[in-house]
């Protein structure tokens, strides 16, 4: 077992906006913005390369 994994954050804890990661740009692009009063409560993302595609 590795004991450092790279991991691509989407949601920062406490934050308001939400990234999207996008395949085709290679680039994490801003999604959306919660209102004012709401944050995200958690880290929230994925492990690159770790998806499998329906080819």
């Amino acid at each position: 077992m590795p004991e450092v994994i790279n991991v691509i954050i989407e949601i920062s804890e406490n934050s308001q906006n939400k990234y999207e990661y996008s395949e085709k740009f290679n680039v994490l692009k801003l999604d959306r913005v919660l209102g004012s009063h709401l944050r995200y409560p958690a880290n929230y993302g994925f492990v690159p390369r770790a998806w499998s595609r329906d080819d």
